[in-house]
């Protein structure tokens, strides 16, 4: 994400972009001001923060390394931004959450940037295609803890919870990187038995 302190040229084609992106962040936090807040509800403005700026990211992305430096930058938004909420909780004196909420948080945002890479990689795909292992990789890395939390031994068992309607190799596709797309309906039953939101289930 561009350093706020080194600004864009008036004359340069991304000012205009620039510029509208600041006032929307402004914008949702003079809104979020306005009223007495929690910690939660804090943490996911947070997270709706983190959402703003991947969808910004990913419309940078015009090749396979812009697609990798996105990545770069939203790892590093999920090392930054726990630090900066609890700067923020302290400043505005807000509730100050428990250890396992400040947890839950920097999950939630790992989860988002992990979407909003993927969406980063989908989106420089045309230009240079992923590797069934570099999808798996990439894929695994978000999938696996899911699958353990949720008491999966084996894809078998994701399948079986998925329901009826899915069969008992699709699982296994889908982290082998062989899959490329799900059907709408398959998404939505492999994250239900994951028990987590279609959005969070990596591309």
């Amino acid at each position: 994400m561009r350093d706020p302190s080194k600004l864009l040229s008036r004359k340069s084609p991304q000012y205009a972009d620039w510029q509208r992106f600041l006032a929307k962040i402004n914008a949702q936090a003079h809104s979020f001001n306005t009223k007495a807040r929690s910690s939660a509800e804090a943490a996911s403005h947070l997270v709706k923060l983190l959402d703003h700026v991947g969808a910004t990211l990913v419309l940078t992305v015009r090749h396979h390394s812009s697609a990798i430096e996105c990545s770069r930058e939203l790892d590093g938004l999920v090392v930054e931004l726990p630090k900066w909420f609890t700067q923020w909780v302290d400043a505005a004196a807000l509730p100050k959450p428990t250890q396992a909420a400040t947890s839950a948080v920097h999950r939630r945002l790992l989860r988002r940037a992990e979407y909003w890479k993927a969406k980063a990689h989908v989106a420089s795909a045309r230009l240079v295609e992923e590797s069934p292992r570099q999808r798996a990789a990439r894929r695994q890395r978000v999938v696996n803890p899911m699958m353990k939390k949720a008491g999966f031994t084996s894809d078998d068992a994701w399948a079986e919870r998925a329901g009826p309607n899915i069969d008992r190799n699709t699982p296994r596709d889908y982290r082998s990187g062989k899959t490329k797309n799900l059907r709408r309906s398959t998404r939505q039953a492999l994250a239900q038995a994951l028990g987590i939101a279609e959005a969070e289930l990596p591309l």
